[in-house]
């Protein structure tokens, strides 16, 4: 998409788009309100194999003021360990006021030797966070929890629109979604070998792509508006079977490329796409869709 989970009193993470008035369950006159939380990865075909990120801690602006903890022990987790319908769990049914927030901030660890760093065909490489160090990965804009309810929320991380590089090194910049785990359906099925034969080389089956709403002429990763939602990879097993988790309810398109590998977010890469298609997502429910000659 080595799994580490852990569950905290509290936790989050810095997205660039936030699902308002985000809760669920039953409401009550309880001032208490739980919330769980995980981590996927929406990945394509690249030589890096792990990307870990570790956290120390968290800090809350809400009904009661600003709320820092601080982990005993850091807690690192592997992005890349995350895909399809699995998510590491970040908090499981942690208590929080209920009410608004007005923010939220993760805070990181990258000044040591294999804190936050990647792993990838020339071995392990340190990973630069803008400003990580010093403000952590921020939530900027509010959310509201339900008195008594119970919320559930995935964050997407999306390494493939996240990871650069420059003279100085590896960056992550986060591209984010905060995704209400209530509302969501999955897609999933095979890439026939008829496909893959044709187009693909090695062992690389190549990646779905995903868009919100109708898409004629599928576009590369490279920080458009015209980018793809989320992606998956095709499994390697002879199965060519693929699945993307985490998409809400609603109209999408969907295409299947062999040149994932190829593809770099911070240009705009020629590659070809095949079988593109429309389909629905119903919460709660498996869309399957199959990819053929």
């Amino acid at each position: 998409m080595w799994r580490q989970s852990f569950s905290r009193i509290l936790g989050g993470i810095s997205i660039l788009a936030l699902l308002t008035g985000c809760s669920g369950g039953s409401s009550s006159t309880s001032g208490t309100s739980f919330l769980s939380l995980g981590v996927t990865d929406a990945p394509i075909g690249t030589d890096v194999t792990h990307v870990f990120v570790q956290f120390h801690g968290v800090e809350l602006q809400g009904p009661q003021g600003t709320v820092t903890i601080n982990f005993t022990t850091p807690e690192q987790i592997d992005l890349l360990a995350e895909t399809g319908t699995n998510a590491a769990p970040l908090l499981t049914n942690a208590a929080l006021s209920a009410g608004n927030y007005q923010w939220i901030r993760l805070l990181v660890d990258t000044g040591g030797t294999n804190d936050t760093y990647l792993v990838n065909s020339t071995g392990n490489h340190e990973l630069l966070i803008p400003s990580g160090a010093e403000t952590g990965l921020k939530l900027v804009q509010g959310f509201t929890l339900a008195q008594g309810g119970h919320a559930n929320f995935t964050i997407e991380f999306n390494v493939a629109h996240s990871l650069a590089s420059n003279a100085n090194g590896f960056i992550l910049k986060p591209a984010l979604r905060l995704i209400n785990n209530e509302q969501v359906g999955t897609l999933s099925g095979k890439v026939d070998s008829g496909l893959t034969s044709a187009h693909c080389t090695g062992t690389d089956m190549g990646a779905v792509y995903v868009y919100t709403g109708t898409v004629t002429t599928p576009t590369d990763i490279s920080g458009a508006a015209t980018d793809p939602l989320t992606t998956a990879k095709v499994a390697t097993d002879g199965t060519g079977s693929y699945t993307v988790g985490f998409l809400e309810a609603g109209s999408y398109t969907a295409a299947w490329t062999c040149n994932a590998s190829r593809d770099d977010p911070t240009i705009i890469d020629t590659l070809a796409f095949f079988g593109v298609q429309a389909f629905t997502i119903t919460a709660n429910t498996t869309t399957m869709m199959n990819f053929n000659p």
